[in-house]
């Protein structure tokens, strides 16, 4: 297995943003060089929260 990352709430916000505005985050993840399934886990946590306010 690999090493795990870490990554900055700039990175993590600019990813979810990107991957709502192009509607694919597989595309987006992949540009990142992330996992997709990461990236779909920040997303939904941003909607998540943004549901609530």
């Amino acid at each position: 297995m690999g090493k795990r990352r870490s990554y900055t709430d700039d990175f993590k916000n600019d990813a979810v943003r990107l991957a709502l505005e192009n509607k694919n985050a597989s595309l987006v993840a992949r540009d990142l060089k992330m996992p997709e399934r990461t990236l779909r886990g920040w997303v939904n946590l941003h909607k998540k929260q943004t549901s609530r306010s």
